[in-house]
């Protein structure tokens, strides 16, 4: 069924502060908490962010994909599926049939086991589609991709990385792009031309959670720049 991207309804905030390795167990999952100047690192399923509702509104159904398998679904034909062809493994659905709303404690909980489950066509999906090299101890968390159907339900791509993520400091949202110049270093791919926000304040590293964010990317910055709005020029 048809979706488009949403920004309006999971709540990438929290997922954001995971520090989630597929490749242990669920108890070793940790989230970033705390101000900028006094973030701790603690244990996720028994913090009470865990209880968290992992949607706004409150969702008690929520469909997730691994977005390797899919990408690499979507790169295996050019046009229809072979009947014999490469098949991504089932979504999981996450329900609850009392209605109660999903929180972010039952979304990773859920999702580590199902991921844990397709590990092998998982390794296989992201050796094809990763510029990065495999790790056979790490399997990170990179972000999720939030799509609604026609019909109301909500879609989680949720997309991986063999290594770990960087701290919360070194965090970049990046929401309405603006034409902009910039250089950047980052372990697995090069930022150089890419965009950002025209709000995006150089003097700061990181920046408050934003409801139209597109992608979270970590990058170590290495020089800073006028941003202007798109249109204009960077000097």
């Amino acid at each position: 069924m048809p979706s488009q991207l949403v920004d309006d309804c999971i709540r990438l905030d929290l997922l954001c502060r995971l520090r989630w390795n597929l490749m242990t167990s669920l108890h070793n999952i940790e989230i970033v908490v705390g101000s900028e100047d006094e973030e701790k690192i603690l244990p996720l399923i028994d913090h009470p962010y865990a209880d968290e509702e992992i949607s706004e509104p409150g969702l008690s159904r929520i469909e997730v994909n691994s977005c390797e398998c899919l990408e690499k679904f979507d790169l295996s034909y050019d046009s229809s599926p072979e009947e014999d062809g490469y098949r991504p493994p089932p979504p999981l659905i996450i329900e609850n049939e009392d209605g109660k709303h999903i929180t972010l404690r039952q979304f990773v909980t859920e999702v580590h086991a199902y991921l844990n489950e397709h590990l092998a066509e998982l390794k296989k999906a992201q050796r094809v589609m990763a510029a990065e090299p495999w790790s056979e101890t790490m399997l990170y968390y990179r972000r999720a991709w939030p799509r609604r159907t026609d019909d109301g339900n909500i879609i989680v791509n949720v997309e991986m990385m063999p290594r770990a993520p960087a701290p919360t400091s070194s965090i970049v949202y990046r929401t309405h792009p603006a034409e902009v110049t910039y250089s950047m270093k980052s372990s697995d791919v090069s930022l150089v031309g890419k965009t950002l926000n025209e709000k995006w304040n150089p003097g700061k590293v990181k920046l408050s959670y934003s409801r139209i964010v597109t992608e979270i990317m970590a990058v170590n910055i290495t020089t800073f720049v006028e941003v202007v709005p798109a249109g204009g020029r960077v000097t």
